[in-house]
């Protein structure tokens, strides 16, 4: 299953693809799931369920009226995940390149 969509629990838009155990992807600063995963989406959805929120400002994601908080940020990277119907996972975090 490939699919591109926004998730209503985490109000951001939100990457789920492949199918297998999630891998919820949480990238950097400065970048989307695609500038940071691009090269290896296609590789790790072959066997993963890659759920992948982009962040206030990235993807279609509005850009945040207040100041971006980290507990804020993975907590919206977990109800995502769940909002895909994954309750355990392990968490890939990116850079931009």
């Amino acid at each position: 299953m490939t699919t591109d969509h926004a998730l209503s629990a985490s109000r951001l838009d939100v990457l789920v693809r492949g199918r297998g155990p999630a891998l919820p992807l949480a990238h950097g600063a400065g970048g989307g799931i695609e500038g940071n995963f691009g090269l290896v989406l296609d590789d790790l959805a072959k066997d993963h369920t890659l759920v992948g929120p982009h962040y206030p400002g990235a993807g279609g994601s509005a850009v945040a009226t207040e100041p971006l908080d980290l507990d804020d940020l993975a907590d919206r990277l977990v109800a995502a995940a769940v909002a895909a119907g994954q309750d355990s996972f392990a968490v890939l975090g990116g850079v931009p390149r």
